[in-house]
Order: C-alpha cells, then sequence, then structure tokens
C-alpha cells in the first residue's frame, strides 16, 4: 500500500485525468488511475523510503539473522566468561520498531548441528533472557542472560517496523507524499504546457512554464515533515 492514494491525489489538487496527455491524448479515467498507481505513487514511495533510509514507514514483519557477539576476550567464546555490556547489545536495523515478536539462538555453535530456542522476554511473571530496551525513537535487544554464542547466523530476531495505520506518524508522511506527489504532477504539467506553446509559437502564454519550485519534487516543505522520521545513517559495525 502506498502513502498516499488516488484519492488523496484527487481530493488535495482536484487533477483528473483529462488535464494530462499521454501518447498526445488526454488521458481518460483508467489511464489516469493507472498512472498514479504504477508510476507517480510508487516513485513517490521510493523516494521517501531512501531519503529517510528506512525500507518501508507502513508496517511490515522483518526477521533478522544476525552474528553471535559471544563475550569480548573470550578466544574459546565460551559462556563461562563474564559479557562486557556490548556484548549484551544488538541494535535492530529496520526503524522505527513497533514490536518484537521472536528471539532464537542457536546452542549447536557455528560447527555443530542447528539447535535453536526461543527465548522468552523479561517481564514480571517470567525472569526472560532479555528485555527490549527503547531509546527516543529507536529499540534495542539487551540479553540478561543466555546470550548468542560467537559466530554467524546464530541470532534471529523477528519484530515489526512501521507505523500502524490511523497513526500522526503514518498521516503526516502521507501529507509529505501528497506534496510530493504533485510536485511531480505540476512538473509534467509545465512540460506539457511548455511542448503545446512552442508547436503553437505562443508567446503571450510565457509565464505559464516559468521554472518555479514545483520542478523539484524532494522540496523544502517535504522535507521539514520526512525529517523527524529520518533514520540516522550508522556504522555498519553498530549492528554486529
Amino acid at each position: 500500500m502506498t502513502y498516499a492514494s488516488v484519492e488523496d491525489i484527487y481530493n488535495y489538487s482536484g487533477f483528473e485525468g483529462s488535464n494530462f496527455i499521454a501518447e498526445g491524448d488526454r488521458m481518460g479515467d483508467d489511464e489516469w488511475k493507472d498512472f498514479l498507481e504504477d508510476i507517480i505513487l510508487p516513485t513517490v514511495d521510493s523516494f521517501i523510503n531512501r531519503y529517510c533510509n528506512v525500507t518501508s514507514f507502513n508496517l511490515h514483519e522483518v526477521t533478522e539473522l544476525r552474528r553471535g557477539k559471544g563475550h569480548t576476550d573470550d578466544e574459546l567464546h565460551s559462556v563461562h566468561m563474564t559479557p562486557r555490556e556490548e556484548d549484551r547489545i544488538y541494535l535492530l536495523r529496520e526503524h522505527p520498531v513497533h514490536e518484537v515478536s521472536l528471539v532464537k539462538i542457536d546452542k549447536g555453535g557455528v560447527t555443530g548441528t542447528p539447535i535453536w530456542e526461543v527465548l522468552e522476554e523479561r517481564s514480571d511473571s517470567t525472569p526472560g533472557s532479555y528485555i527490549v530496551v527503547s531509546n527516543l525513537d529507536y529499540k534495542y535487544l539487551y540479553f540478561t542472560r543466555d546470550l548468542p554464542l560467537y559466530g554467524m547466523n546464530l541470532l534471529s530476531i523477528t519484530y515489526t517496523a512501521g507505523y500502524p495505520d490511523g497513526s500522526q506518524e503514518l498521516d503526516a508522511i502521507r501529507i509529505a507524499a501528497i506534496r510530493m506527489a504533485l510536485n511531480m504532477l505540476l512538473y509534467k504539467k509545465k512540460v506539457q504546457e511548455a511542448t503545446t506553446i512552442r508547436a503553437f509559437a505562443t508567446r503571450d502564454y510565457s509565464q505559464m512554464f516559468a521554472v518555479h519550485q514545483e520542478a523539484y519534487f524532494l522540496t523544502e516543505d517535504v522535507k521539514i515533515v520526512l525529517n523527524r522520521y529520518r533514520r540516522p545513517i550508522h556504522n555498519p559495525w553498530a549492528y554486529e
């Protein structure tokens, strides 16, 4: 599902297919709908996701296979060593994290047969093995015990990332998406006007297609909204 809908574009702009030309003819209703759904709206989503460094702001499930850290300074990565704080922390890659649903560790290690064990989150009724820590807009796992062994793909984390439908955050992102889509449509309309004027040599309408800010899709007003939800770029090793 795209951040903005065809109905949003019509409600905010009043544009319809007859306002735009494709292959020399005015767009019909179906062609206009396909143009928005197949080109404009997915492109807007792609721009927003890349600018904000996220996969998607819509709710989606993620499963990460992570390298187990073992215990720092433990050459044999033995479970008998006392772990450091950095050994206990696993920063989740997706942003924002809505809910962590499943955490598993492979107790077989990298050289043994996989033995996956489901861990419980610490709560008032169980000691558990980990807690989910919220720090501002970020969440990470903090292992209180049963730390993953050292080695590739020995920790599996399943969680839901994104904002739920109807949330204030997703509504704000929807407004940014609508503004960006309108910027694209205004740019297309100005190109059409310029083409028409050149074809008919009508100098009286030269002011119609002067280049304004609308020609730039990711405008400052859009950035102001999106900057609140951007995911900072971390060193990749922060996720190890």
